[in-house]
């Protein structure tokens, strides 16, 4: 890496960071939240992740959800999570996500963010999975993003 990328990454981490900062006060954040990072636009990862949202609740056993993304592509993000537990939906623009990220791939600032996507940060493989043709991406995203082992669809057996 070059000094004048280098010198990029960092400024748009300390954006991320900023970002992260305001939305712990804005949603009143506590060490039991969760968040849900959607970076993509396309409307199946945002599905995936609202269809996620109350396993996330009971496995992390979350006090609140806050969901990012740049747009909700017509899926309604529910106000809460089916058991009480308020969600809120949060629009960033693509430079505030890809903030985040950018801050998230520097260090794991916390072990709450669910970053909804197969190749984001930067490094992770998932995709070869669904490229197989033995995983939806429904399904990979579930088992991997949200470690709910128990999704609804169905893993092709080999041969």
């Amino acid at each position: 890496m070059t000094g004048k990328l280098l010198e990029e990454k960092a400024a748009l981490a300390l954006e991320g960071r900023g970002l992260w900062l305001s939305l712990l006060e804005k949603y009143s954040l506590s060490s039991r939240s969760q968040v849900v990072l959607v970076p993509h636009k396309e409307a199946v990862y945002m599905e995936t992740a609202t269809e996620n949202l109350s396993w996330l609740v009971s496995h992390k056993k979350a006090d609140r959800v806050l969901v990012l993304g740049m747009d909700s592509a017509g899926v309604e993000v529910p106000g809460n999570t089916g058991s009480g537990v308020p969600c809120f939906f949060h629009r960033i623009s693509s430079r505030e996500c890809s903030s985040l990220i950018t801050l998230y791939a520097l260090y794991e600032f916390t072990v709450n963010l669910q970053v909804v996507s197969l190749s984001l940060p930067e490094g992770r493989k998932g995709q070869g999975l669904v490229d197989t043709g033995r995983l939806e991406l429904k399904e990979a995203l579930s088992v991997i993003v949200f470690e709910n082992y128990g999704y609804g669809g169905s893993i092709q057996s080999g041969t």
